[in-house]
């Protein structure tokens, strides 16, 4: 299990997504985890890490504590799969966390065809935008498919909890 937290005031920089993503390098190399994963799983980590720090609360948002942004890589599951758990606290009120939530478990009952057909509905109808919206980095990254990583948000994993926004992404690959 690979496990690392941290916490920022005002924006995020490109040194400290790639200074997480180096300790995600190293990890990986010790387990003996070939080029290929370990380069899928940095991708995916790098994208995660950039929609996370981009749509999380602001130090001038009203009630502003610490934004948190949380990873976990989890290989328990085999060599050929990994678990890639993102946490994000927001600054969102009570009924932004309902709304949130309805998506999420709506978008959790699709499959990969209608979850793009969703995506994009969503963006057209602007009932998700870029603009202090974690939920829509995170579908972002759910929703891509690309080399040999499949992802999957499980719904015991999605839930919203004191402004916070919970997503697991199951990262699968046939390269060992």
């Amino acid at each position: 299990m690979l496990d690392c937290s941290f916490r920022y005031r005002g924006l995020p920089d490109q040194d400290l997504i790639t200074a997480f993503g180096s300790i995600l390098r190293i990890q990986l190399e010790k387990k003996g985890t070939t080029n290929r994963v370990k380069e899928d799983a940095f991708a995916v980590l790098i994208e995660a890490l950039q929609n996370a720090l981009k749509h999380g609360a602001s130090a001038d948002a009203p009630g502003y504590q610490l934004p948190i942004c949380h990873w976990e890589l989890d290989d328990t599951a085999g060599p050929t799969e990994y678990d890639l758990s993102i946490v994000v606290r927001n600054d969102i009120n009570a009924d932004q966390a309902r709304d949130l939530e309805l998506l999420w478990l709506k978008y959790l009952s699709m499959d990969m065809l209608e979850r793009n057909h969703y995506y994009r509905e969503l963006r057209r109808s602007t009932q998700i935008s870029s603009d202090g919206n974690a939920g829509l980095g995170l579908l972002e990254i759910a929703r891509r498919a690309t080399g040999g990583l499949q992802f999957q948000i499980r719904k015991r994993h999605a839930h919203i909890y004191r402004y916070s926004l919970s997503v697991t992404v199951t990262i699968t690959t046939d390269t060992v």
